[in-house]
């Protein structure tokens, strides 16, 4: 089959998974993927990877251990094994996960993983790109980690003195926040920014990135926490996010079950949406959610948007709106979303229909 190469934001239901795809360098008919949080199911994404011909992964990069984020780590190793290079993990509590931390040891001791490296951003002033995760030489693009810097992460989870502006608690705190920018011939230009990653970063983080120099502005916005980011302040918030990011497109992760029932998570926050579309951001939620349509499950076939081929299901539940949303990345233009205006119109006929999509 054909392979599109470039950024998949999967459909993986109320969870996290990001997936870069491109080819093997010397290799051009074989395809390796660098994945940014493995979401619920293992099983099923080892099975989407190899429908898209990927025989490698170079790159595993846990944001943060909650387990959304990280549940379906175990069944990919086991798929992969022998063929991962690196997994890189953040020590974001002071109790690990057990489906974590010794596993991948054993993954290590027995050589289904290469190596496992600690991910954080460099302490340096003022800030540099980032930590390389993956560059030039192992693939068509660069990622880099720009937070949590090693004093962020002690101070959140170990209470350390730490100087500037306070952190939050809790794991979405040290949550790390990663970018992806195609390299330059001039090795003295700054890479732009294609997508930001945000993990399940807070707003206090984001604040904190502001205040010590980072240029967060990028073309595509992969939102934080399912759209529903913590810890707004009277000085930071929404509007002051989508003031420093400035994105075009907003991707935003999101399940309809999770956002259903007694208790909703709230995903993603309204007052978001609003201050990205304000902006002039086109937002594409994976999933429908109950503040859109009352009733997802009336939706037929239990999709906004018609897929084009099939492919392996990568969710256990729920109503897809924009599904999974497929960037093409590239060294001569800016970065595009495909489909998007095949999803505009499909959410059209919902407020058509007397539906209330938030993107609208």
């Amino acid at each position: 089959m054909a392979v599109d190469t470039g950024m998949y934001c999967l459909n993986v239901g109320q969870g996290s998974c990001t997936v870069i795809i491109d080819r093997v360098p010397g290799r051009p008919s074989e395809f390796q993927a660098a994945i940014v949080d493995v979401g619920g199911n293992g099983k099923q994404l080892a099975k989407w990877l190899r429908h898209y011909g990927v025989t490698r992964i170079i790159t595993v990069a846990l944001t943060h251990h909650d387990d959304d984020h990280i549940r379906g780590l175990g069944q990919l190793v086991q798929a992969f094994k022998q063929k991962i290079e690196t997994l890189w993990i953040l020590p974001d509590r002071t109790e690990h996960p057990k489906r974590l931390w010794i596993p991948s040891q054993k993954w290590r001791d027995e050589r289904w993983i290469c190596r496992i490296k600690r991910l954080e951003a460099p302490s340096e002033r003022p800030p540099g790109l980032g930590e390389c995760l993956t560059g030039p030489l192992q693939s068509e693009y660069a990622l880099y980690c720009i937070y949590p810097e090693v004093y962020d992460v002690e101070s959140v989870v170990h209470g350390a003195d730490r100087t500037g502006e306070p952190l939050g608690d809790g794991p979405n705190a040290a949550s790390a926040v990663l970018r992806i920018a195609i390299p330059t011939a001039d090795p003295r230009s700054h890479e732009e920014t294609q997508v930001l990653i945000g993990g399940d970063l807070d707003y206090l983080g984001w604040n904190h990135l502001v205040e010590t120099g980072h240029d967060l502005k990028t073309h595509i916005f992969v939102v934080p926490h399912h759209g529903g980011p913590a810890e707004a302040t009277n000085v930071f918030g929404e509007t002051q996010l989508v003031d420093q990011v400035k994105p075009s497109a907003a991707l935003i992760s999101v399940g309809t079950e999770k956002n259903s029932g007694a208790k909703p998570y709230g995903h993603p926050h309204k007052t978001l949406v609003k201050a990205l579309r304000a902006s002039g951001a086109s937002v594409l939620c994976t999933q429908l959610t109950p503040q859109c349509v009352a009733d997802p499950s009336t939706v037929p076939s239990g999709t906004v948007l018609v897929p084009l081929a099939p492919v392996p299901v990568t969710w256990s539940s729920g109503v897809a709106c924009a599904g999974t949303v497929v960037v093409r990345l590239t060294d001569t233009s800016p970065p595009t979303v495909t489909r998007i205006a095949d999803h505009i119109l499909a959410v059209n006929q919902l407020q058509t229909a007397g539906h209330a999509p938030l993107c609208r």
